[in-house]
Parts: C-alpha cells; structure tokens; sequence
C-alpha cells in the first residue's frame, strides 16, 4: 500500500532549514536550489506518495526563487519531467523561453534535463507530479517541445485533467492499493495527452529530429543572452551546423525569427531586471550591457519600441506600483 510521507522545514532555522529544504526538493523531485526571499520567515512543507510508476508531491512554500542549474542538470542521471499543478497562490515558471504564470487550476509542464527557474512572491502551494521520462514519451510524442506552456483550466480539456489531478490527490489520505494505483497513473496520463493534443500543431509537435534540434538551438541562445557576440553564426558554428540549417529548423509560433527572438528576449529580461526591487541602486547602462546589447541607444530605442516607453520611465512605473 503507497503511504504519504510528510516532511517540512519546522524546528529549523535559518541556513540549515534551506539547505534541508533543497535537500528534500533533490530527493522528492530533483535537484534544485531555493533562495527564500526571506530567509528568518521562510517556511517549507512537502507531502509525497508513489502513484504507480509516478510521484506526487505537494509542495507548500513561502515566496522564494528556484532554479535548476546547468551544473546541476549536468550532474543528474535522472531527468524526469515534473507536472506542476497550481493549488493555490500564484508561481512563474520559466524554461526556455517561456514564462508560465500558473493560478489556481492551471499546470505544465517541466523537462529536468534542462534548466529552469520557478518564482513566487507570497505563500503558494503546488502538487508536482514525477513522470519518468520514458513513461510520459509514450503519451505525448514529443514532451520536450511542450516545456513551460501555461495550461490555463479555464479551458475544457485543462480543466478536466487539472480536476482529476486534485480529487485524486485529496482522496490520497486513504492509501491506494497497487492495482488503484496503476490505473491513477494511466488515467492521468491520458488526461494529460488529452489536454496537450488540444495544442496548435506548431506548439505540440510530434517527436522529430527538427525539433530535437530547435531545442538545442533555445537552450543554447538562452543560456548565451548575455553575451554580445550571440548571433546567427556563432550558434550555428557552436552547435555545428550550417545557418542555413539552424534557420530552417528555427521555428516559433508567430513566425519570429531567431534575430528578433534574440532581441526580444533580451528586452524582457532587461525589464524584468529593471522592476527588480534588488536592482534598484543599478545603473540602466549596466543592465543593458548585463543582457548583451553594446550601445544604450539602439537599446533605447528598441526597448521604446517593445514596451511603448523609455527604460527610465518603465521603471519609475514599476516602483511606483
């Protein structure tokens, strides 16, 4: 009979009760790094169980930022994907890319074998299901491609799934019989191949070679944004391929293309540095230069044209809300 096991972070303090937290989050999930936003009140709290060949874990946690490191994904041997399911509050997860604001409800999905970062400001509380990467290729052809989309439940076949989760979940205090549990495990499964069919095609794509290589292309264009030399040629030679190949498997939904991504995201995480409250003594000059441009000018003039304002306004309007 699967049995929940109940760990927390009470009766500790300080450093020693995050790095017993992480430590809790390596072994219940994988390995991962939690910075508290404050260290004195923070508070961790996890309930986990075997659901057939899955894990279910409930997460709760004070507001803290929580990162899977390259060096980290380099050192596991295991890379399972993680289902995570808002139960309450409010988390960003971010995976090459792409940012998944989650409320209550709404889910996605992870790939461990890549870096990612979780964020949340106030207490929240996830339920976090372990799927073995080999399990979950079975069921949606090519998961990978799907990392980091927000699966809103106000949608029908969200809403669905993200149902099913929770009550299987709330009904766990009774422990499930084996038989139970394989049957939990494959109807979830389908649930969640279910929701993620309902995907654009350009979003949810089968398993190929192309898009195998598209993410190559992603994680490696956003572990290198800070570097001012990034562009087409550089990635194609340190991913050794041609550019004309690199541009023909670069594929994104709105059609974008990779110099304008490039662009694009270095804008983003130039504001979102701008709005940091630790950020606030930084010049703007050298969080432009942080993020790879070269000349405050043509950062000027592209963040005006992303945002509709000048990096100084944006932040005066972000510290004044």
């Amino acid at each position: 009979m699967a049995r929940i096991e109940v760990v927390s972070t009470d009766g500790l303090s300080g450093r020693k009760k995050v790095e017993y937290w992480n430590d809790l989050a390596a072994s219940a999930m994988t390995a991962m790094t939690a910075n508290p936003a404050d260290i004195a009140t923070f508070c961790g709290r996890m309930r986990r169980m075997e659901v057939g060949e899955m894990r279910a874990v409930e997460v709760f946690s004070h507001g803290a930022r929580v990162e899977r490191t390259p060096a980290q994904v380099s050192r596991s041997g295991e890379t399972p994907f993680l289902l995570e399911l808002q139960l309450d509050g409010i988390s960003a997860t971010r995976q090459g890319g792409r940012e998944a604001r989650l409320e209550r409800g709404d889910f996605t999905l992870l790939d461990s074998a890549r870096p990612f970062e979780v964020r949340c400001t106030d207490p929240m509380r996830l339920l976090v299901l372990k799927v073995p990467r080999a399990l979950l290729s079975k069921y949606l052809g090519c998961p990978e491609a799907m990392s980091a989309i927000p699966m809103c439940a106000a949608h029908a076949s969200n809403e669905l799934t993200s149902r099913f989760l929770r009550d299987l979940w709330a009904q766990s205090n009774a422990a499930l019989d084996p038989r139970r549990a394989d049957h939990a495990t494959r109807a979830a499964l389908e649930l969640m191949a279910y929701a993620y069919c309902a995907l654009p095609p350009a979003r949810g794509d089968a398993a190929s070679a192309t898009a195998a290589h598209r993410i190559r292309v992603l994680d490696y264009v956003e572990s290198h944004l800070s570097d001012p030399c990034l562009a087409p040629a550089s990635i194609a030679a340190a991913l050794r391929m041609s550019r004309r190949y690199l541009h023909r498997v670069w594929k994104v939904e709105d059609g974008e293309s990779l110099s304008r991504y490039m662009l694009r995201r270095r804008l983003e995480e130039c504001a979102r540095t701008l709005r940091d409250p630790l950020h606030v003594q930084r010049s703007i000059t050298a969080i432009a230069f942080d993020w790879g441009f070269v000349g405050m000018p043509h950062f000027c003039s592209a963040f005006r044209q992303h945002y509709g304002n000048s990096p100084r306004e944006y932040r005066a309007s972000a510290a004044g809300r």
